[in-house]
């Protein structure tokens, strides 16, 4: 492949339509999610915090003003990736907010899914308890406002955002990345490490978890509350994910290099993103926030978490400037 080879294959007009709608999709639905956060702050302002929240006024009208700016950043993420102007924006902040945005809600679709086909199937009547008894503390139209914005926007970044990335960054997905240099594996090889065992010892210990439903440091709110088991089996089954496409990153650089970097990209941030909040919650956050770990157990499953996030975009990022180092193409100055 020649250094201009991305040049010669430029995104399709359809990929640049589908792009558009995807982020104006996930820009609208996130605007739902946001609406609701919105009322419920004024609600919070005007009358308190709901009785069964288990919080007091402040720590609820903080944690909403809290998921209020997320969204609210999720919703001009999608814009970006909607408009032409996206391609301008300074890289780093890009690649941040699709990193944190990507990982906490794309991995998130099939933990969705099957909750939903749990609760519609009434196969886990404790489950569908759950859900019922949830359900009943929010109103109708608020849960599916809800809903609609987290998978929405979801699926808006699970379409778009790769479309994205390919029309700004077109070197590190259809150019081969070359094999580093000796001098660079020795030097890297201990985030190397990180980027495989992390993710792999996190899926194991919460594949573990999700499937025994016991275990050292487990709460007795864990093993009454299958949704939580669920959430573990999703989050083992994408690290276990990540930690195989690493290996397989650097094993073979060159072999299906675009589809295992936004692999790795996604579970990175999903690792990262989603243990950050909660060890943020565990520190800072409200009395009534109870993790399904004892506290010191969470604590190390969090930080092993947020470690294997960071190696493996390290390792991701490191590919993609080696890919873009052996074939340059012609981006825009402020994508560099």
């Amino acid at each position: 492949m020649s250094a201009r080879a991305s040049d010669d294959l430029p995104v399709a007009p359809r990929w640049r339509t589908t792009r558009r709608v995807a982020g104006y999709a996930a820009a609208t639905t996130m605007s739902c999610y946001l609406v609701v956060k919105a009322v419920w702050v004024f609600a919070g302002l005007a009358d308190g915090s709901p009785s069964g929240s288990g919080m007091s006024t402040s720590e609820w009208i903080t944690l909403n003003v809290a998921s209020i700016v997320m969204s609210a950043t999720g919703a001009a993420l999608g814009i970006a990736i909607a408009q032409p102007w996206g391609n301008l924006l300074p890289a780093g902040p890009v690649v941040f907010f699709a990193w944190i945005g990507s990982g906490l809600l794309v991995p998130m679709i099939p933990y969705m899914l099957a909750a939903a086909a749990l609760s519609a199937t009434s196969l886990d009547d404790s489950a569908h308890e759950s859900a019922a008894s949830s359900s009943a503390s929010i109103p109708g139209w608020e849960s599916i406002l809800l809903n609609v914005g987290f998978a929405g926007m979801a699926l808006g970044l699970a379409v778009g955002l790769p479309i994205y990335l390919r029309e700004r960054w077109p070197s590190a997905f259809v150019a081969t990345a070359p094999p580093a240099s000796a001098r660079n594996a020795a030097r890297q090889r201990s985030v190397v490490l990180l980027a495989l065992l992390l993710p792999a010892v996190v899926g194991i210990a919460t594949a573990f978890w999700a499937t025994a439903g016991s275990g050292p440091g487990v709460s007795a709110a864990y093993r009454d509350g299958p949704d939580a088991r669920l959430l573990d089996a999703n989050t083992a089954g994408w690290s276990l994910l990540g930690a195989f496409t690493v290996w397989r990153l650097i094993a073979r650089p060159q072999a299906h290099a675009a589809a295992k970097r936004v692999i790795a990209f996604v579970v990175s941030g999903h690792l990262f993103g989603w243990s950050a909040w909660r060890l943020a919650a565990l520190a800072f956050g409200p009395d009534s926030f109870e993790p399904t770990r004892a506290v010191g157990v969470a604590v190390v499953e969090y930080a092993a978490s947020i470690a294997a996030g960071v190696a493996m975009l390290a390792v991701v990022l490191r590919s993609c400037v080696r890919s873009r180092e052996l074939h340059p193409a012609r981006e825009p100055d402020a994508a560099r």
